[in-house]
């Protein structure tokens, strides 16, 4: 069977990897929160589903890069990071590109790579 004949419900779900910087305030609870019901809503919606897998770096750059090791061990289709240090991220995102997977910054930007995709201002300098 070729692409063009599977439909989004033969599809499997997309693996989302999600790194956080950290998960000390309701706004980063709330991320999480809206990221995975919208994410689900609309995916049902367009009839695809996602499933999520977070980790969070504890203010922790070399933990960050760790954790986005694992998504990209894990086989993820694609890893949303809010960078703790955006000088530090830039690894991540080439180890995430040269394994093929995208990579997008969500709120704070990269000063050290070229992620595939930015979400938000760059609320930290």
């Amino acid at each position: 069977m070729g692409l063009a004949s599977l439909s989004p419900a033969d599809a499997a779900p997309l693996k989302v990897g999600f790194s956080l910087d950290t998960k000390e305030s309701t706004l980063q609870t709330a991320w999480e929160t809206f990221l995975k019901s919208e994410g689900e809503k609309q995916g049902k919606a367009a009839g695809s589903e996602f499933k999520w897998t977070l980790n969070v770096a504890n203010a922790d750059p070399a933990r960050q890069a760790a954790n986005i090791d694992d998504l990209i061990t894990a086989g993820v289709d694609v890893i949303i990071a809010r960078a703790f240090d955006s000088g530090a991220i830039g690894a991540p995102i080439k180890a995430a590109k040269d394994a093929g997977i995208p990579f997008v910054t969500f709120d704070r930007g990269s000063t050290s790579g070229k992620p595939t995709a930015h979400v938000g201002g760059d609320s930290y300098v």
